[in-house]
């Protein structure tokens, strides 16, 4: 068995659009190329433990989304909706896998994922997903309430304060008690990508943008075609603790409009990558992505 390269290359992509996307990368360039797209407010380093066992048969590029790590922030008046997500990773593998890939995504990099499987399905060969099952919906009822509370976030009425931090022990502790808290394992290593220094000590590198409430919120309905419409195979890993398990109702019914679902429950929260049983996963990952 081939040693593990545990040291990733740090790789810049710049988009047409002057999007610069930041990654790390594991791997020979000969292996066949796995995307990896990281959960909201965490990064690249979110494939830390995962990424170089992989490696072992994949390039595997793990990107910084806008607004996280290392990659630009949208400009002035811009957006993080997932529809955005999906037009940049369209336009990453047009430029850098033009002849698609496989891919996997954990939570919001899931989200992405899967709605680009499904509206251009030449570009993801196979799809694997951590914890993730589509995103958030709202009724047509709810549609004008939640617009309001996104558009008054936007004008003003409550701007961002970007903490600072006297240690990287005390950001830590506040990602670590987020709304999806992370263990420690997991805060060690996505935590000090998102991080710059500044006067007091430490400052969260990520947009502030991200934090704001989504201009528009999918339907159900939405969602649904949207699985409906993946074509290719996937491979879905649910965290025991993770949020696919402790929000049941809510993904209820999601699993059945995937037509070539593999689904797998494994131990470990929502990041499970990083907290779970990372060897076992990334025999079934690769057991997944290179069965042809």
């Amino acid at each position: 068995m081939p040693e593990l390269n545990l040291t990733p290359r740090h790789v810049r992509y710049p988009l047409p659009g002057g999007q610069i996307l930041s990654a790390l990368v594991w791997g020979d360039t000969q292996h066949p190329p796995l995307l990896a797209l990281h959960g909201w407010l965490d990064n690249a380093a979110s494939f830390n433990l995962l990424a170089p066992l992989l490696a072992r048969h994949f390039q595997v590029i793990s990107l910084d989304l806008p607004g996280h790590g290392y990659s630009s922030h949208r400009p002035p008046g811009g957006d993080y909706g997932i529809p955005g997500y999906v037009v940049d990773i369209a336009q990453f593998m047009d430029s850098y896998l033009p002849q698609g890939a496989a891919v996997l995504g954990h939570s919001l990099g899931g989200i992405v994922a899967s709605l680009l499987a499904a509206v251009q399905p030449e570009r993801v060969t196979r799809l694997g997903m951590i914890d993730s099952l589509g995103p958030q919906v709202t009724t047509p009822e709810a549609f004008t309430v939640d617009l309001g509370k996104a558009v008054k976030r936007r004008v003003g009425e409550r701007r961002s304060v970007v903490p600072q931090y006297d240690s990287l022990e005390q950001a830590l502790a506040a990602r670590k008690g987020g709304w999806l808290p992370l263990t420690d394992t997991a805060a060690a290593a996505i935590v000090p990508r998102n991080l710059c220094p500044c006067e007091q000590g430490w400052t969260w590198r990520t947009d502030p943008r991200l934090r704001y409430s989504s201009l528009h919120k999918f339907t159900e309905p939405q969602v649904t075609a949207a699985l409906a419409a993946i074509q290719c195979p996937v491979l879905l890993l649910e965290g025991a603790d993770g949020l696919l398990v402790k929000a049941q109702a809510f993904f209820a019914g999601r699993h059945e409009h995937i037509a070539q679902l593999q689904t797998v429950r494994v131990p470990g929260s929502h990041h499970c990558h990083l907290d779970g049983d990372i060897h076992a996963m990334a025999d079934l990952l690769t057991d997944f992505f290179t069965d042809h």
